[in-house]
C-alpha cells in the first residue's frame, strides 16, 4: 500500500483510537524522509498527515493505549536521579521517553535507553503539539546532547523567553544506545515539521 492509499484510507474512515499511533508508527518506520516530504509537499496529504500527528500528540488516543512502563521507570530511576538539565530533584522530574511511545515498537517502549528523566516544564515544552524544544546530539563519542528551540521558533519572543533556561545546557554521559534513539526523535520532529 502506498503512502497516498494509507493517507487516503484514513481521511475516508473512522478510524478508532488505537489505530492513529500506530498509522503514524507504520508511516515512519515504512517510508523515507524523501518519500514523505514529496507527498507531504502535496496540500491535500500534508492536512490528512497532520490531522493524524495531532491526534496523536494532543493525547486524544494515546490514553487508550495500556502502559506498563516499571520496567522504563525503574531503568531511569538507576540513570538519573537529578534532571541533567536543570539539577532539580527527582520531585519534580517525570520520565519521557525520547521516540515517542505510541511511535515505538514494543520492546523498546520499556527500553530505559528510549527515556530521559527530565524537569517536568521541559517535557511538556518538548512534547508540546507544537514542539517548542528539540533534543540534538551534540558528541556520541562523549555522549552528550543538548536541547534547542526548533529553527520555525527562533524568532518568536513567547518561545524564547519560555525556554531560554533549558537550552544549550549540555546532558553528559548518554549511552550509545539513547543516542540512536535522540537521532531518531530528531528525523520524527524535522519530518512532522518540515
Amino acid at each position: 500500500m502506498t503512502l497516498i492509499n494509507i493517507l487516503n484510507t484514513y481521511s475516508n474512515s473512522d478510524t478508532n483510537c488505537t489505530n492513529t499511533g500506530t498509522i503514524l508508527s507504520n508511516i515512519h518506520k515504512t517510508y523515507s524522509s524523501h518519500e514523505l516530504r514529496f507527498v507531504l509537499s502535496i496540500p491535500k496529504y500534508k492536512a490528512i498527515y497532520d490531522k493524524i500527528r495531532d491526534d496523536v500528540y494532543a493525547n486524544k488516543y494515546i490514553s487508550t493505549i495500556p502502559r506498563n512502563t516499571n520496567k522504563f521507570k525503574l531503568g531511569l530511576s538507576k540513570i538519573y536521579d537529578i534532571c541533567p538539565v536543570t539539577g532539580t530533584n527527582s520531585k519534580v522530574c517525570e520520565f519521557a521517553h525520547i521516540v515517542p511511545y505510541s511511535m515505538c515498537e514494543s520492546y523498546e517502549q520499556d527500553d530505559p535507553n528510549n527515556g530521559i528523566r527530565i524537569d517536568m516544564r521541559i517535557h511538556r515544552l518538548w512534547d508540546a503539539s507544537d514542539n517548542w524544544l528539540e533534543l540534538h546530539p551534540l558528541s556520541e563519542l562523549s555522549g552528550t546532547a543538548v536541547f534547542k528551540v526548533p529553527k520555525r521558533h527562533s524568532n518568536n519572543p513567547i518561545v524564547l523567553k519560555t525556554v531560554f533556561e533549558f537550552i544549550d545546557k549540555p546532558i553528559y554521559n548518554i549511552s550509545n544506545e539513547t543516542f540512536g534513539y535522540i537521532k531518531r526523535r530528531l528525523i520524527i520532529d524535522n519530518m512532522c515539521w518540515s
